[in-house]
């Protein structure tokens, strides 16, 4: 027997929580090994990307730019102040509701927030259903 052989068996003979340990400390060690690997590729292929670009870094930044800034795509600065806006309507829209909660007249905040009135709602009372059988 050789002597993966005999520590393989020998583990086998443990009990559950030292095998368990055997095979964290076994996958933790693959990974490291497969991120190293990982790493240094990704070195090499950046150094050979950087080498083939003969405008260097500022070749990176129009290739950057290009992506990045499309024509018709909303800037980050529109698409923060979209962001900000969303919130204070969603806050708007709460504080409504709380109000509403408070004063139980949900169907006025309801209207309210969609901005139409009682009278152009078609809703219709919903009838007691419990002596009439489900079909």
């Amino acid at each position: 027997m050789s002597k993966i052989e005999g520590k393989i068996a020998s583990i086998r003979k443990q009990p559950e929580h030292i095998r368990m340990r055997w095979v964290w400390g076994c996958v933790t060690v693959s990974m490291a090994l497969i991120f190293i690997i990982w790493i240094l590729s990704l070195r090499v292929s950046l150094r050979e990307d950087i080498l083939e670009s003969s405008g260097g870094i500022s070749d990176i930044s129009n290739r950057f730019s290009e992506t990045f800034n499309k024509e018709g795509e909303p800037s980050l600065t529109e698409v923060i102040e979209d962001s900000k806006d969303a919130i204070d309507e969603t806050r708007a829209v709460g504080e409504v509701l709380q109000g509403a909660e408070d004063s139980d007249n949900l169907g006025g905040a309801l209207d309210s927030i969609l901005g139409t009135s009682p009278s152009e709602n078609n809703t219709t009372s919903i009838e007691s259903t419990e002596d009439t059988p489900l079909r």
